[in-house]
């Protein structure tokens, strides 16, 4: 369903602490510093939402503001 960026933005800030415990349990934390090494960015720059498909499991990265910027 559409969701307004802000407030998709808002949802995915509340989900952080969430999403990355979920990624340390899943043991993906490294992937997500290699992540922000080749792409010369801060963990607190991005936000994450973990994102299970018909094929596997991936991480989605998203700006502060909530636009798509890549996935790991």
């Amino acid at each position: 369903l559409y969701q307004p960026r802000t407030e998709f933005s808002k949802a995915l800030k509340e989900r952080q602490i969430m999403f990355l415990e979920r990624m340390e349990y899943y043991q993906e934390t490294g992937r997500f510093n290699d992540w922000l090494q080749q792409n010369q960015m801060a963990r607190e720059d991005v936000l994450v939402a973990r994102f299970g498909g018909r094929y596997g499991v991936v991480w989605l990265v998203f700006d502060l503001d909530g636009k798509y910027l890549s996935y790991f």
